[in-house]
């Protein structure tokens, strides 16, 4: 059975979107196009859309009083399916049916399709190619069936692709598959000097991740990912959970729009400072939405652009991803420096950074980078603290200017006071105000270090807040308490008890008593600001809860003690 016909279909140009980039990679299946395999017959039901309003699309990017995220395609809606378009044509001999599609959209650099169907039964499997099957996508099998129904491919090279079913002629579940939208890329996304206009291009002042100074940040830039998703890009990062599962969380900006059919790409970074090599990077597609708050106006606003999702498949091994850790307090920003990371003009991953750390501004935290730049395509990248924890994901903010820019990030705990987003991040009811990251595969602390008690603050009103770094296990064996807040000429202490009354323990001699849920160890001078003491973790200690606090003299040897909330910590292997 075969036929083919032409024929127009108008299309619908999609919305203004603006300030937030292809993708190869998207998880496939083992398989071959039936085009490749068999004899089918050359004619194929073209479907030809009618041209996009392209120029006032591109008048509409340069404008710079809009918030969206970077676009670079029209939304053309469709309804394409098995039951009205393309051609079958039947293999008796092989039990197998085969539908094709061809979709035309003249003048565009990659064509991306969204199935708003896509149920495949086992044995089936569906391709994606150009006309001349220089890039073929796939196979898509019944593995990328989602809840949702539906299911976003990655743009194809060129303005003519075929869309290919080849299903059991058999099966116990009919296939389901429609072409909901075509995205007609204006703008050459997989152009590596892309931009997207309002002078967002070309700026002398990019840092790209694997620059030097970006040496600090290479665990937690595999947390950040390009968002493709309705014509337009923007960023943002893959979340870390009180229990470790690796349960795939993406925190990314409202304004950036629904990433239920994006396509998320990891990895996608120059080998060198901007120069040797592209790694291409590797693609997910599909999310679940989980929560939302609006975006709105910085300092001036209630809402502050955040929404969280869930990827639809796990990460696979091979990305090597990292989970990155979080801060949900709503008036610390951790300390500096302030950094964050995305994919500006949808290209390799780049950073900006703030040396004297992000400031609070109502529902929001204000950076005002020292050096770098973020320009369209950066929306909805994370901002992490002074201990590389994600603090909100990134709004907008002051025109491009490098090394004055002013940019604000919604608080991730005004999100999670205003939304149910704790069932997700804190699923194992810890309380966590803060949690740290973990590598793909690694072990992290369950439940992570946790504050309680009440701070005493002496009368000249020194606060010593007490965190940590790194985890408390015998494997990283990096795990250090922390201590913020310290005025010059202070005396401080580490307090400690192992809970028991117990004062045999690995870090030296107990010498004053303290607390009564405490014991004083070593003393310590510092000269003011931050102080750290670095917890040597055996196997022995695997297992066991302890407790620590900072106290710390006034100036001047006086007399006046601030003492710091308690960390409960229990150590892992």
């Amino acid at each position: 059975m075969h036929r083919s016909i032409v024929r127009s279909v108008p299309a619908a140009c999609a919305g203004v979107l603006f300030l937030a980039g292809a993708a190869l990679g998207q998880i496939r299946h083992p398989g071959s196009p039936a085009t490749e395999m068999f004899e089918l017959p050359s004619g194929v039901d073209a479907v030809v859309l009618e041209r996009p309003e392209i120029e006032r699309m591109i008048a509409e990017d340069m404008r710079s009083d809009v918030v969206g995220p970077l676009r670079y395609g029209a939304v053309i809606p469709t309804s394409l399916g098995l039951d009205n378009a393309g051609t079958w044509t039947e293999l008796d001999d092989y039990g197998l049916r085969v539908w094709r599609l061809r979709i035309v959209s003249p003048g565009a650099y990659t064509l991306g399709v969204v199935f708003d169907l896509f149920r495949l039964p086992e044995g089936a499997s569906v391709y994606l190619y150009d006309a001349e099957r220089t890039e073929v996508l796939g196979a898509y099998t019944h593995e990328n069936n989602a809840d949702s129904l539906s299911l976003g491919i990655e743009p194809v090279v060129g303005d003519d692709l075929i869309v290919e079913l080849v299903t059991p002629t058999v099966t116990d579940v009919p296939p389901l598959l429609n072409v909901g939208e075509v995205i007609h890329d204006y703008r050459n996304v997989r152009d590596p000097v892309f931009y997207g206009g309002r002078g967002d291009q070309g700026t002398s002042c990019t840092i790209y991740i694997n620059c030097p100074e970006g040496a600090n940040y290479q665990d937690i830039k595999r947390s950040v990912v390009r968002t493709l998703s309705g014509g337009a890009l923007c960023s943002g990062a893959i979340l870390n959970n009180t229990s470790g599962d690796e349960t795939p969380y993406l925190l990314t900006a409202n304004h950036c729009g629904g990433m239920t059919n994006a396509q998320f790409r990891f990895n996608y970074e120059y080998n060198g400072c901007g120069t040797g090599g592209t790694n291409s990077g590797t693609t997910l597609s599909g999310a679940t939405f989980l929560a939302n708050r609006a975006s709105g106006n910085p300092c001036n606003s209630s809402n502050n652009d955040s929404q969280l999702y869930r990827l639809n498949n796990s990460i696979p091994a091979s990305f090597n991803a990292f989970f990155a850790g979080w801060n949900r307090t709503t008036n610390n920003s951790g300390g500096g420096p302030a950094v964050t990371i995305g994919h500006g003009n949808g290209q390799q991953k780049n950073m900006a950074i703030d040396g004297n750390g992000a400031s609070s501004c109502n529902n929001w935290w204000q950076a005002t980078w020292s050096s770098g730049v973020i320009v369209g395509g950066n929306s909805g990248g994370p901002l992490f603290d002074g201990n590389k924890r994600v603090i909100g994901p990134l709004c907008c903010g002051s025109a491009i200017s490098c090394a004055s820019q002013t940019i604000y990030f919604g608080k991730l705990g005004v999100f999670w006071n205003n939304t149910n987003i704790a069932q997700y991040l804190d699923p194992i009811g810890t309380g966590a105000a803060v949690i740290d990251g973990k590598d793909q595969g690694g072990t992290i602390c369950s439940p992570l270090p946790t504050t309680f008690g009440t701070p005493e603050i002496s009368s000249t009103l020194q606060l010593t807040d007490i965190d940590y770094t790194g985890l408390p296990s015998a494997t990283t064996n990096d795990f250090v308490v922390t201590g913020s807040g310290f005025l010059g000429n202070s005396f401080g202490w580490i307090l400690f008890s192992d809970g028991l009354g117990n004062n045999a323990q690995p870090f030296g001699t107990i010498i004053v008593s303290g607390p009564n849920f405490m014991r004083l160890l070593a003393g310590t001078t510092t000269a003011g600001g931050d102080i750290s003491f670095p917890v040597p973790v055996t196997a022995g200690m695997v297992g066991t809860t302890q407790y620590y606090q900072w106290a710390v003299r006034d100036p001047g040897w006086g007399g006046n003690l601030t003492l710091s909330q308690g960390l409960q910590v229990t150590y892992c292997p």
